[in-house]
């Protein structure tokens, strides 16, 4: 189609079912973000839009890096146990934020985000909500760290090789068509 922004068009993809078809998607959208990366020299992006550039690239590499200062901090506990600890709690933390800050507000406010809300209506049992849900996907986020960043660094890695040798840019399926 040719075209860098289109305005007046919605495309719509779904939250996908299963964990297999969210990371295909998120490898999808890496990729695509990262084949844009010249768009940040250009003249004609505002820095609003630029700066929408530059985060979804920090988003792409925060497991990856929070995976390699995990690794770092187990290597060094045996030499430097201050700085084992400030790599391991740096990591950790950068990758948990957004549930510590809804347990948070759980735990202060008495009350969940909606999304956080409805999720565990849908899908887990209705006890089953607040800082116990959030404590569960901080698990689930600590535990499934090496694949995503396994997968973070394929796209990433694969979006260079397409654009030096200009092959399958636009290849990608919906969330739809993968489950």
């Amino acid at each position: 189609m040719r075209c860098a922004l289109v305005s007046d068009v919605m495309l719509l993809d779904g939250y996908p079912a299963k964990y297999i078809s969210y990371i295909k998607r998120n490898h999808r959208w890496v990729r695509g973000d990262w084949q844009i990366i010249r768009w940040l020299k250009s003249k004609r992006l505002n820095q609003i839009s630029k700066f929408k550039i530059f985060d979804n690239l920090r988003r792409s590499v925060l497991k990856i890096f929070s995976l390699v200062l995990l690794v770092l901090s187990a290597f060094l506990f045996s030499k430097n146990r201050n700085v084992s600890l400030c790599f391991l709690i740096f990591s950790l933390v950068s990758i948990t934020v957004m549930y510590i800050l809804e347990i948070l507000n759980y735990v202060i406010f008495k009350e969940s985000n909606i999304y956080g809300a409805v999720y565990s209506r849908k899908k887990f049992s209705k006890d089953m909500g607040g800082t116990r849900l959030n404590f569960l996907k901080i698990l689930f986020e600590i535990i499934f760290l090496p694949y995503e960043a396994w997968e973070n660094i394929d796209s990433i890695i694969r979006s260079f090789y397409r654009m030096t040798t200009k092959k399958k840019l636009l290849e990608w399926v919906t969330a739809e068509d993968r489950r």
